[in-house]
């Protein structure tokens, strides 16, 4: 009998992709969520027409954002060394700030609580490969090694 191929494994290789379930709270050295944007996480359900539980809500039932906030603690428990987080900080169209999902925010929040400014956990990458900023001393982190796009900013 044949094995599966490696895109029905769960857990199959070094890196892994999935979507946030409940019970896959597998601990991981680095895990990375990514598209936490204001309008995306945590989700907003239409209701379907024929749901008539949408009209008359009792304790008990199941909320999607609910969920959500509970997939997203998921995941931040399941992190060991880093947690990466991901959201789109700039329009594409006019280039104006958009603000992170609001379980982001108040994670920052709580992470900066007594500090001056959040500076130490959010950072704002260039638009561009090429930009001056990438090539600048940060004691942060190193931006890029790139020497190709370090010639085309002098």
């Amino acid at each position: 009998m044949e094995d599966a191929p490696n895109s029905l494994k769960f857990l199959a290789g070094k890196v892994n992709f999935c979507t946030l379930l409940p019970m896959r709270s597998v601990p991981f050295k680095v895990v990375c969520l990514l598209g936490m944007n204001d309008a995306d996480y945590p989700r907003t359900q239409t209701p379907n027409s024929f749901d008539l539980m949408q009209y008359h809500y009792q304790k008990g039932d199941r909320v999607r954002r609910d969920d959500d906030r509970y997939l997203f603690l998921e995941a931040l428990l399941a992190a060991r060394d880093y947690c990466y987080i991901s959201y789109v900080g700039r329009s594409i169209t006019d280039n104006q700030p958009k603000e992170p999902s609001v379980l982001v925010s108040q994670l920052l929040d709580y992470i900066n609580q007594g500090q001056s400014e959040n500076a130490l956990t959010v950072i704002e990458h260039p638009m561009t490969a090429f930009s001056p900023d990438n090539f600048k001393y940060n004691e942060k982190f190193t931006r890029s090694f790139a020497t190709k796009w370090c010639h085309s900013t002098i």
